[in-house]
């Protein structure tokens, strides 16, 4: 057998000849797979690990915003270990900033804090990480509010600038006498 396998290795087919090209199977992703099986806590930690959150955060935010479509994110979030619960605050500090995943974390992180809430107190490792959640959260809507007050501002500039320039000038405005019929009718 192997003489048989040796030949065809180093056969060059003909101009003439067909050749038939084999398709791999396109391979899915491990958090594809948890999706097609329905388990969306397994999906979610394997968008979590650091092989695929750290290179490619946006994936990750994809599966968030997956689980939030199919209605499963509290699941997929719930009974955490302090552990698995600091990944994902984690996660969510390092990309907030980010404006395009910033709806989809916002909603995470809050999900997260109203999930968790009734832990405070019990381990302190949650405690500090729910407490860095929070104070992220407030620093960024602090920053997006104040981006907003400097964008009205702004908006406020450009709309006088606008006035200013589209405005004509006294000597190009042509100067109209009212019609006699116009006049007769004033007096």
């Amino acid at each position: 057998t192997s003489r048989y396998n040796a030949t065809g290795k180093t056969y060059q087919p003909q101009k003439t000849d067909f050749i038939v090209h084999h398709k791999r199977k396109e391979q899915l992703e491990r958090y594809d797979k948890y999706f097609k099986k329905f388990e969306f806590t397994k999906a979610l930690d394997a968008a979590m690990k650091k092989g695929v959150s750290m290179p490619s955060p946006e994936v990750t935010v994809r599966v968030l915003q997956e689980l939030m479509k199919k209605g499963a994110i509290k699941a997929a979030l719930a009974c955490r270990s302090d552990l698995s619960v600091g990944y994902i605050i984690q996660f969510i500090k390092r990309n907030i900033s980010k404006p395009s995943f910033q709806p989809v974390l916002l909603d995470v992180a809050d999900l997260l804090l109203d999930l968790y809430a009734e832990q405070v107190g019990q381990s302190p490792v949650m405690d500090c990480q729910l407490t860095e959640l929070r104070e992220t959260v407030e620093q960024e809507v602090n920053y997006m509010t104040e981006l907003s007050e400097v964008m009205g501002m702004l908006d406020t500039v450009f709309a006088s600038a606008a006035m200013k320039t589209s405005t004509p000038s006294s000597e190009t405005v042509p100067v109209m006498t009212p019609s006699a019929v116009a006049q007769a009718a004033d007096i």
